[in-house]
């Protein structure tokens, strides 16, 4: 049975989607709008479109993020000592966190993602405890330091055209996803925490680092 949830998981889509990275790289260009030349940004734009794909592999491919098999051992590590359905019940709560985190917290978009109806993943959440309207409100309060983030970015490729060392669109992307990354990141920083309850039976659980 533990193979076939390692092999179903393997053969989810890869931890960044080449749609989802053209839409973020887009939404973050999109803060630049002022600071960059009309004829530069309406370029950036069709590099944005037409290197989507690429960039979501290399991006996968390299250690900006886990891949589905790292994402798979890393669960596995922190389940080991359980009993199977408890181990069962970790791994299916911190992967549906996980794909939540990956779409925004979009009900809609993980559903899709998960290849499950969204009322299947409305139940799996209030199963698993997830609180999808503090993840949401998080969400917000992220969106709201983004052009604070944007500006540093800008100033900083700024600051580097003013010292005279070129600035090649392929930078400004990577700039861009790493701002992206770094959001990812604060939100998968997830524990399993496993303590007995008054009958003295295993409570798993998880919690923000």
């Amino acid at each position: 049975m533990q193979e076939e949830v390692l092999r179903s998981s393997s053969e989810q889509p890869e931890y960044f989607k080449p749609e989802i990275v053209e839409e973020v790289l887009t939404q973050s260009l999109e803060s630049f709008k002022e600071v960059i030349h009309p004829s530069l940004y309406s370029k950036l734009e069709k590099t944005i479109d037409e290197s989507a794909s690429k960039i979501a592999q290399d991006l996968n491919s390299r250690s900006y993020g886990l891949g589905r098999a790292e994402q798979v051992d890393c669960i596995l590590s922190s389940i080991s000592s359980l009993n199977y359905e408890d181990a069962r019940a970790v791994f299916e709560k911190k992967f549906i966190y996980t794909t939540l985190a990956q779409t925004g917290f979009d009900v809609n978009r993980a559903a899709k993602y998960l290849d499950i109806s969204e009322k299947t993943l409305h139940r799996k959440i209030k199963k698993h405890g997830i609180d999808l309207a503090a993840e949401v409100a998080l969400q917000r309060s992220d969106a709201v330091k983004q052009p604070q983030e944007c500006a540093e970015g800008a100033s900083q490729m700024m600051q580097t055209v003013a010292d005279g060392r070129p600035v090649s669109e392929v930078q400004r992307l990577r700039e861009l996803m790493k701002q992206y990354q770094r959001r990812i990141e604060e939100r998968q920083k997830i524990s399993v925490v496993v303590s007995p309850d008054q009958k003295g039976a295993k409570r798993l659980s998880l919690k923000a680092a």
